[in-house]
């Protein structure tokens, strides 16, 4: 009779073990999951900023191409974090960039994420080279012939 109280106490235990490891590796699993959906959804928005970074820039390069002396300040606005995190982008030579060999390029990056991602721009137009102030609301003007990252002076 002994034999089956000891029987039941030790499966009970076992099904207890048997789920805890179950349900510990269902939450790890999950845990990925959703560390590599945060990553995607940064590069995507990455990408959508860098995107139309590039495209400021290139409108103030084709201003400055017709001829005439333009001053232009443009302010576009930028979510403040990318999948909740702080993040910032500097205008560089492309002499600094791994990956392309254009005039400049952006680089956006976030302390969060391994990588730098990296946007050509094919302008003419010479650049001040920098990062602006407030990343998520940065001013870009075309001052006398010069891409600023800031007012004009």
């Amino acid at each position: 009779m002994n034999r089956r109280a000891v029987s039941i106490a030790v499966t009970h235990a076992l099904t207890l073990a048997i789920t805890t490891v179950l349900v510990s590796g269902l939450l790890l699993g999950a845990g990925t999951v959703l560390d590599g959906q945060e990553k995607r959804a940064a590069e995507s928005q990455f990408d959508e900023i860098g995107s139309d970074l590039t495209a400021q820039l290139n409108t103030l390069d084709r201003l400055n191409e017709t001829g005439s002396t333009v001053n232009v300040s443009v302010e576009p606005e930028y979510p403040g974090s990318v999948a909740g995190r702080s993040w910032s982008f500097e205008v560089v030579p492309g002499s600094e960039s791994d990956t392309y060999d254009t005039p400049s390029v952006i680089q956006i990056e976030s302390p969060h994420y391994e990588r730098t991602a990296e946007y050509p721009v094919g302008n003419e137009t010479r650049i001040d080279y920098g990062s602006p102030d407030n990343s998520d609301t940065p001013v870009l003007s075309l001052c006398a012939g010069t891409i600023t990252i800031g007012e004009c002076e």
